[in-house]
């Protein structure tokens, strides 16, 4: 059925009515077959927009596990810097131990610092 100006008016005058007072049998299923009319054409109206927005939730969706699988990588390799500093300075602060032994050392066996010593 085509929706015209006189199916709007019969629409619009039986909702009117619906709010003053109960509708008679007929007219409850007149306005129930009016008002599934006009869901089935909304329906097919909207179908290609709620096609694009369902192919867009997908994307992003997509998007968003993608940027999620990226977060985690990155966080596992903000870890290993992490550990990675953390053994540098573990190895500078060895190496330092050891320039300090062998300084001593010298020191104590040509009785002066070594020409190289850089301390204040």
């Amino acid at each position: 059925m085509d929706w015209s100006e006189q199916t709007q008016h019969r629409f619009d005058d039986l909702r009117q009515r619906e709010l003053i007072g109960p509708l008679s049998a007929e007219e409850q299923r007149e306005l129930a077959a009016l008002l599934a009319i006009l869901d089935a054409d909304e329906a097919r109206t909207l179908a290609p927009t709620l096609a694009r927005m369902d192919r867009e939730a997908a994307q992003r969706e997509a998007q968003l596990t993608a940027l999620q699988i990226r977060n985690e990588e990155l966080a596992a390799l903000a870890v290993q810097h992490a550990q990675l500093l953390s053994e540098a300075k573990s190895w500078l602060a060895s190496f330092e131990q050891r320039r300090l032994v062998l300084q001593d050392r010298y020191t104590r066996l040509a009785a002066e610092p070594l020409p190289t010593d850089l301390r204040p």
